[in-house]
């Protein structure tokens, strides 16, 4: 789908009166609403090569971050961008600061399965986190898999993702915004399959309620 397309159907597809009523987004309070018409859209294009969970190898390829079990190496308690950080891992996913940043590159941090990963392992406001590593993959997988298509390149025979997946940062709404308050951990992702015509939205919203 050409670039210059994609700002037209995505306000198409959310303003259309069979997608728009089952748009819901999260209000203040843990009330949720409506979008109603939408007239701009703030987006951002993922990467999306990636169809193996050997992509996540790289975590085991450093010993400050894993332990050989797959547990997670704990720290002290800090608070970095108002998250609670307790272990190496998320200090890699959040602090460029920090040597174990390094384990995934800019090019690699573009990857819509790693903003999958870094979403579920960074949770909501109850989440409670796990002590080792595969949950967070195997969740990320079954996720990934729903999300995205995945055929093969008759040229070269090699696995590729068919799909375009979209970040909405922001949007200009009629009635509710579609993130209640700013905070790292909103997202909305917008995944357009053009082989089964089919449109995925995964969306998350923070709010100060609790």
């Amino acid at each position: 789908m050409p670039e210059y397309d994609i700002d037209t159907f995505l306000l198409s597809f959310f303003n259309d009166p069979n997608v728009n009523p089952h748009i819901r987004v999260l209000g203040t309070m843990d009330r949720w609403g409506t979008t109603s018409k939408i007239t701009s859209i703030e987006k951002e294009k993922t990467a999306h090569t990636v169809t193996s969970l050997s992509f996540f190898d790289k975590l085991n390829e450093r010993d400050d971050i894993l332990r050989p079990t797959g547990e997670t190496i704990k720290c002290f308690d800090t608070y970095h961008d108002s998250f609670l950080i307790s272990d190496q891992l998320r200090k890699c996913l959040l602090m460029p600061e920090e040597p174990s940043y390094e384990a995934f590159s800019p090019t690699d941090r573009q990857e819509f399965i790693f903003h999958v990963f870094k979403a579920l392992c960074l949770g909501g406001r109850l989440c409670q986190f796990e002590d080792f590593v595969e949950p967070y993959l195997e969740c990320t997988k079954l996720i990934y898999k729903d999300l995205v298509s995945v055929t093969k390149n008759p040229t070269t025979g090699k696995l590729q993702v068919a799909s375009q997946v979209y970040k909405i940062k922001n949007a200009t709404t009629s009635v509710s915004p579609l993130f209640p308050i700013e905070h790292p951990q909103n997202f909305m992702y917008v995944s357009i399959d053009p082989v089964r015509r089919y449109v995925n939205v995964w969306y998350h919203a923070s709010d100060t309620y609790y």
